[in-house]
């Protein structure tokens, strides 16, 4: 029942046993906003909370919302909080798609499950999106891996929190540091010849070879041409060089 001066009302309804909250909606004229409740208490009690968000939009500190928007923003938020890692980077690689839209090649889908799979090792994977941490990541990456998979599992995980960013999952991705590099291939190890070396195998080479200018100038060629050709052409023993413009 509503009393004169009072703010909404609250009504019971003895057809269901139950207490009906209800005041005027503050932004559409003529329209009510009402919540049912099992007890007038907790009617009460709703309704008064419903007074002062009112009276804070009236006075511009604050918006009011229907309450059923901030049920459901409540509700994502729950969610949000408990969204585990391992289920959100799965529906994200099954979504994954081209810049254009386009869907990935097959062998390239292979690949990216086969990088997930690496991912999915990692400790953090069944933490929810929220508590990963910088800390985890960087012990997953001290942890003893292939150093391609690690690589591609790393750009992989900061694909999906860069995601998870975007569309607001996390306040800001965790994956802050720089990607984890790959040795150097077993042909860059090899040590570039030295003079003596270079000449110690001309000495012992006896047939034509085609090298490149810079090898053959730095042991044979005094012609300060050959710098401008890509090749010469010696013939052993050394009586010559000729460059060989391309």
């Amino acid at each position: 029942m509503r009393t004169k001066g009072s703010w909404g009302s609250v009504i019971y309804d003895r057809k269901r046993g139950s207490y009906r909250a209800r005041y005027q909606h503050p932004h559409v004229p003529g329209r009510t906003v009402q919540r049912v409740f099992a007890d007038k208490l907790t009617a009460q009690g709703w309704l008064a909370q419903e007074q002062r968000l009112v009276e804070a939009d009236k006075a511009g500190l604050d918006t009011w919302t229907h309450p059923s928007e901030r049920d459901a923003a409540r509700k994502a938020e729950q969610e949000k909080r408990h969204l585990v890692f391992r289920d959100y980077a799965v529906e994200f690689v099954e979504q994954w798609r081209r810049k254009d839209g386009r869907p990935f090649e097959e062998a390239t889908k292979r690949k990216n499950n086969e990088y997930l799979r690496h991912l999915l090792q990692a400790p953090f994977a069944g933490k929810t999106l929220t508590s990963i941490t910088e800390a985890d990541i960087h012990m997953w990456l001290a942890t003893p891996m292939e150093p391609t998979p690690r690589l591609r599992a790393f750009q992989l995980l900061k694909r999906i929190m860069l995601k998870a960013q975007q569309t607001g999952l996390i306040g800001r991705s965790p994956v802050t540091m720089s990607a984890p590099k790959l040795p150097k291939s077993k042909q860059a190890q090899i040590p570039v010849a030295t003079r003596e070396q270079l000449e110690s195998s001309i000495k012992r080479c006896h047939r034509t070879v085609v090298s490149p200018c810079i090898l053959a100038c730095a042991s044979t060629c005094a012609s300060t041409k050959c710098a401008r050709f890509r090749y010469v052409t010696l013939t052993f023993p050394v009586a010559s060089c000729t460059c060989v413009t391309l």
